[in-house]
């Protein structure tokens, strides 16, 4: 008789990264505190990284936004005593070419901006101006939730958000919520209106694509 080996399937948990960087966060800065010399490479790629994962859950209270914006002024000030070089090797620029085409910033313009500043000359009061024009999928997110923060605390003060106070009424702010019925729909300060969210539609899964055509769509 042969044996029967029974296969056992083993559930995959998705790891910890917040808890993972925020070890390797503390560590890194408890090591320079004791050391008198701090890796500013480290802490900047891993307080970015655990900064971009904390904004996920929205601060509730005006104490927690501050708190974390005050994180974040802490990580630019560690990517402040980078010099561009540095700062390059920790986050590579997306090496996109078109920005011309599209009028937006791309590989070129970015080590153009760098260039300018000096790649091997510290950062240091330009950083904030820097990360704007960087173009890094981490510091692009990095910096879009330094503004938020920036709109979640002005809200809590009774002020009116970055991008409402530089349009004024030009632009019409819509907040989304849900009815009784279930329904999702968004309501509109400036002229009172409610409007239904339309479903997304899923795609027919009677469909499919045929190889002749995939192939072309290749080429």
């Amino acid at each position: 008789m042969h044996n029967q080996s029974k296969l056992r399937v083993i559930e995959s948990k998705k790891p910890d990264r917040f808890g993972m960087y925020s070890k390797m966060f503390m560590r890194s800065l408890l090591k320079g505190s004791e050391s008198g010399a701090l890796d500013y490479k480290k802490l900047s790629y891993c307080g970015v990284r655990l900064a971009n994962l904390s904004i996920a859950q929205k601060a509730l209270t005006k104490d927690v936004a501050e708190s974390r914006f005050r994180f974040f002024r802490m990580i630019i000030d560690f990517i402040s005593k980078l010099t561009p070089a540095e700062l390059i090797t920790v986050f590579p620029v997306i090496k996109a070419y078109d920005g011309e085409r599209w009028e937006c910033k791309d590989y070129t313009y970015v080590m153009g901006v760098l260039k300018s500043h000096g790649v091997n000359r510290v950062i240091g009061d330009n950083v904030d101006s820097i990360l704007m024009d960087y173009l890094n999928p981490h510091i692009n997110v990095f910096m879009t939730s330094l503004l938020c923060l920036v709109d979640q605390i002005r809200y809590f003060e009774g002020r009116k958000g970055l991008i409402e106070e530089f349009f004024g009424d030009s632009v019409r702010k819509y907040s989304k919520f849900t009815d009784y019925d279930g329904k999702e729909k968004m309501y509109c300060e400036q002229t009172d209106e409610v409007v239904v969210v339309a479903p997304v539609r899923k795609s027919a899964k009677h469909l499919r694509v045929l190889e002749g055509c995939k192939a072309k769509c290749k080429q």
